[in-house]
């Protein structure tokens, strides 16, 4: 879903290539050849102007017969991998010029002479031209150029590519018009719309914001400008992107099925906080005998996954792309909803939603004096490292999995596959079971890796609510913690041994309606990934509906330090208690 997203984002900074192009027209068309000579030594583009039968080969691949462009005597103009087709042109002494009628062609794949025109070409057309308005040093008789202190593109403006994949799953189309221009800023106050494949989107009033050259000396020829700062529309604002295989719940869920109840389905929420480095006493009793799973391999193929419906996000404020610290942010009233496989729809809430990317790349434009190439290198390096969700609250519903989930952030960590809910007691409730704790974090397991659960933390104080069958309270079981001086997280499960560990601190107490309660000052419970066995065997459940999914068999539970059971058969005091579980027909052993 992110690297597409992302592509979509950026295809709106595409129109800058607008502006990129005014560079072709100063130079070539507003000063006497012999000047043009004179001046094409270092700060200005190396500028060739051909008749266009030198170019009808490659332009016939991007414009259909009988185009402008392709018949008449338009003028060409090349600069490095942008060109630029004008049809005819009129200037003054006042540096006004005006073009009837213009495309630029961008070309990311640097093309050959002699090669197939390149597919990925983005083409953009101004069919009712543009008015340049150039500031009091043009002079071009003296060689002078100056700065476009004002632009404006009438009409329609579509910008368009095949993109690099055959067909249409990446096609790209931006339809806008009456485009305006200052010395740093693009804006329309139209319509604007985009498709990039299967993703549409759009709004009304776009500005785009162009960073100045920090490094341009006096007397410098070039247009001063040296990147894009951000892009931001602000009405309107609809997309709709298409996720693959990804479903909005899946921040909040590890079972795709929502029909078994899964009481530990740790639909939680997760930060990586490996072991070894974690802040808890815990840490140092996460050993235990070591086992090996009973589920060494899935035992049939994996299910090959079902696309899912794409995601509708709208908002009432703005939408915002920042193209130097590499972030996409909706504003103000966020919703973003996704049609399940049950027919219902899962949504997000919230007040601002962004995706944060990362490149290879450093960008720091006060500081780099070739910005624009960095800038261009970065952007198509980009990958999707966070999206985070702020709100009062945030709100997570997916009816599909009986699963909702509220905090004041909720943050997702796409490289360690890690969730996290934090503040306003973040809260989940799935089938009747709850978690309640001021930070709840959660990590999935790795692709293709064999387990039924991931790693969670949860911070003190807070309570867990488990009702292992729906509608039989008399099965439920609730346990509480405290906060623990110094250790921001008392419940860690984790995996010691290759096993899942359930480590918990804060004077933990577990109590239920037929089993009475236990209380003591930590507690550890080993349990076993084993092949799921239905929702009445002793299980818990929490893959997927496929014939390979896995479950969880609690199997010892150590309580240490001021041990109180009272139940229905037992009540006692002691320092500590070992139990061990066994399946329903076979002893339960304390020791």
């Amino acid at each position: 879903m992110f690297p597409r997203l992302f592509r979509s984002l950026i295809a709106f900074g595409i129109v800058m290539v607008l502006y990129q192009a005014y560079a072709l027209v100063a130079v070539p068309l507003l000063t006497p050849s012999s000047v043009v000579k004179a001046n094409t030594g270092a700060g200005l583009p190396q500028v060739s102007v051909n008749p266009v039968e030198k170019f009808q080969k490659l332009l016939s691949a991007y414009f259909p017969a009988g185009h402008w462009s392709l018949s008449g005597k338009p003028i060409v103009i090349e600069s490095g991998q942008m060109m630029l087709v004008l049809d005819d042109y009129q200037r003054d002494d006042s540096g006004r010029v005006d073009i009837s009628r213009c495309a630029v062609l961008f070309f990311p794949t640097p093309r050959a002479s002699r090669g197939a025109p390149p597919r990925d070409a983005v083409i953009v057309e101004a069919p009712e031209g543009a008015k340049l308005q150039f500031d009091r040093d043009f002079n071009p008789a003296r060689g002078k150029v100056g700065r476009i202190v004002l632009g404006q593109f009438p009409g329609p403006i579509t910008i368009r590519s095949d993109m690099r994949e055959p067909g249409a799953a990446d096609d790209l189309e931006i339809i806008t018009r009456d485009l305006y221009l200052s010395q740093s800023l693009i804006r329309t106050l139209a319509d604007v719309s985009f498709r990039l494949g299967p993703n549409r989107g759009g709004g009304r009033r776009l500005e785009i914001f162009l960073l100045e050259e920090k490094f341009r000396r006096p007397g410098d020829k070039d247009l001063g400008i040296t990147g894009v700062k951000h892009l931001e529309i602000f009405e309107n604002v609809q997309f709709e992107f298409q996720t693959d295989s990804l479903q909005l719940s899946d921040a909040v869920a590890l079972a795709p099925d929502a029909r078994l109840a899964r009481p530990q389905r740790v639909q939680l929420t997760g930060f990586s906080v490996p072991l070894a480095q974690a802040n808890s006493g815990a840490a140092a009793w996460a050993g235990g005998a070591k086992q090996e799973s009973v589920y060494q391999k899935p035992g049939a193929a994996a299910a090959r996954p079902i696309a899912a419906a794409p995601v509708h996000v709208n908002c009432a404020g703005s939408f915002r792309v920042n193209f130097v610290d590499l972030t996409a942010t909706f504003y103000k009233r966020v919703y973003a909803t996704q049609l399940s496989f049950t027919g219902q729809s899962d949504q997000l809430t919230c007040d601002e939603l962004s995706v944060r990317f990362s490149s290879n790349t450093q960008l720091a434009p006060d500081q780099d004096p070739d910005f624009r190439g960095t800038q261009r290198e970065a952007l198509g390096k980009l990958r999707p490292v966070l999206l985070r969700a702020t709100g009062e609250p945030v709100r997570l519903d997916s009816p599909s999995r009986q699963a909702h989930a509220r905090a004041r952030t909720l943050q997702v960590d796409i490289d360690q596959r890690q969730v996290t809910l934090d503040g306003g007691t973040p809260q989940v409730l799935q089938a009747g079971n709850e978690v309640t704790a001021p930070v709840i974090r959660y990590q999935h397991p790795e692709k293709g890796e064999p387990a039924a659960i991931g790693r969670l933390w949860l911070a003190g104080p807070g309570r867990l609510s488990i009702a292992p069958r729906q509608g039989d309270p008399a099965r439920a079981v609730e346990a509480r913690w405290n906060q623990v001086p110094g250790v921001e997280f008392p419940v860690q499960l984790v995996r010691a041994e290759g096993r899942p560990v359930l480590l918990v601190e804060g004077r933990p107490s577990v109590e239920g309606a037929t089993m009475g309660s236990l209380t003591c000052d930590r507690m550890r419970i080993a349990m076993r990934e084993v092949p799921a066995d239905g929702k009445e065997g002793p299980a818990i459940e929490l893959g997927g509906s496929s014939p390979d999914k896995l479950a969880l068999l609690p199997e010892r539970i150590d309580a240490v330090g001021a041990v109180v059971i009272q139940s229905p058969e037992l009540t006692a005091n002691t320092h500590e208690v070992t139990v061990w579980v066994r399946p329903v027909g076979e002893q339960l052993a304390l020791g």
